[in-house]
C-alpha cells in the first residue's frame, strides 16, 4: 500500500518509501539493483516525494539511501534521447527536491554514486559516506554536462579549481578524498554506513525536541540558585522566575514556529507576533510585561 494519496505516487518507479511514525524518520530507498540506475520518469516522482514528506506531520527527517553496493551509476542515458526539451528542463528543478525541504535530508552513499546520483546527494543537508563510495560526474566523456545542477552545488562546497578538475576530466573522487575536501560530512567503514545514518537521524530528533521545547535552569525564589530545569512553558507560567536572555530568544524562536513568520521581517512585525503568541500561552500578565520588556532590548531577527 502507497504512503501516499497523490495518485501519481500510487506506482513508485526504481524507489520505494518507508515511514517509520515512531521514529518520526522517513526513508527514500532507490531500488532497481544492482546500480539503481534513475530514469527519467523517476526523477519527476523523486520530487513528488520529497515535497509529500515534507508536508507530512509524521516525518521530522528524511534519509535518502539505496539497496546494494551501489548508491546509483547515474541516469539512463537512453531517456535523454526520449526526453522533450520542456521535460529536460525540468531535471534541475526536480533533483533540487531535497534542498527545497524544510527538514534535514541525511543521505547514505556507498560504492558508485555518479552522475545524477552524486548531483541529488549534493541537494541534501547530509552525506554519511561508506569508505567503498566513488563520487563523479562522466557527463563529459558522454558529450554532456552535469545538467542537474551539480557542478553549481559542488562550486559552492570544494570551489571553482577542484570543480573543474572534476567535471572536465569526469574523475573520481574516492570516500576519503570527498570527507577531506568538505563534500561528505562523515566517512564510515561500509558496515558502519547504517549506524551513522541512523545516529545522525537521532541526534537531529533530540535537536528538534529540545529546540520545540528547551529547558533551562531558574533559581527558587529565596533560595538562590537551585538544581531544577523547568521548560520555556512552566517557566513563563511562575511570575517570580527571572527571564535570562536566553530564555527570551527561545521565546521569539517558539513565537515565530507557531506564527510562521519570516525570519526577515521587520522588528515591528516579529514584535506583534511575539505579543500574539505571548497571549496564546495564557501566562500571566506579569510574566508577559517581563518578557517583552526583554524584548525591547533584544532586536535581533531569529
Amino acid at each position: 500500500m502507497s504512503a501516499f494519496s497523490d495518485p501519481r505516487l500510487q506506482q513508485l518507479d526504481g524507489c520505494r518509501v518507508e515511514i517509520d511514525p515512531a521514529r518520526e524518520r522517513a526513508d527514500v530507498v532507490l531500488d532497481r539493483p544492482p546500480l539503481n540506475v534513475i530514469e527519467m520518469g523517476q526523477r519527476d516522482q523523486l520530487r513528488l516525494v520529497f515535497e509529500a514528506l515534507d508536508e507530512d506531520a509524521r516525518v521530522r527527517v528524511i534519509v535518502l539511501r539505496a539497496v546494494g553496493e551501489h548508491f546509483s551509476s547515474g541516469g539512463n542515458i537512453a531517456g535523454f534521447l526520449a526526453a522533450s526539451p520542456e521535460h529536460v528542463s525540468k531535471l534541475a528543478w526536480n533533483i533540487a527536491a531535497p534542498a527545497r525541504c524544510s527538514k534535514p535530508v541525511i543521505v547514505a552513499n556507498r560504492g558508485y554514486c555518479f552522475g545524477v546520483g552524486f548531483e541529488i546527494s549534493l541537494a541534501c543537508d547530509f552525506r554519511i559516506v561508506s569508505e567503498t563510495c566513488l563520487y563523479a560526474l562522466p557527463e563529459q566523456r558522454l558529450g554532456q554536462i552535469p545538467g542537474s545542477g551539480g557542478s553549481a552545488r559542488l562550486q559552492k562546497i570544494i570551489g571553482i579549481t577542484r570543480t573543474k578538475d572534476i567535471v572536465m576530466r569526469s574523475k573520481r573522487i574516492p570516500a576519503k578524498q570527498a570527507y577531506d575536501w568538505g563534500i561528505a560530512t562523515e566517512c564510515v567503514a561500509d558496515n558502519k554506513l547504517e549506524n551513522a545514518t541512523d545516529a545522525l537521524v537521532e541526534e537531529l530528533r533530540a535537536w528538534w525536541r529540545t529546540h520545540q521545547n528547551p529547558t533551562f535552569l531558574f533559581p527558587t525564589p529565596g533560595r538562590g540558585w537551585a538544581d531544577r530545569t523547568l521548560t520555556l512553558s512552566q517557566a513563563m507560567h511562575q511570575n517570580t522566575c527571572p527571564m535570562s536572555e536566553s530564555c527570551v530568544q527561545s521565546a521569539y524562536r517558539l513565537a515565530r514556529a507557531a506564527s510562521g513568520v519570516n525570519p526577515g521581517s521587520t522588528t515591528h512585525t516579529l514584535r506583534h507576533s511575539y505579543r500574539a503568541w505571548l497571549d496564546e500561552t495564557g501566562a500571566p500578565l506579569g510574566v508577559q510585561q517581563k518578557l517583552m520588556r526583554h524584548a525591547n532590548i533584544s532586536t535581533t531577527r531569529i
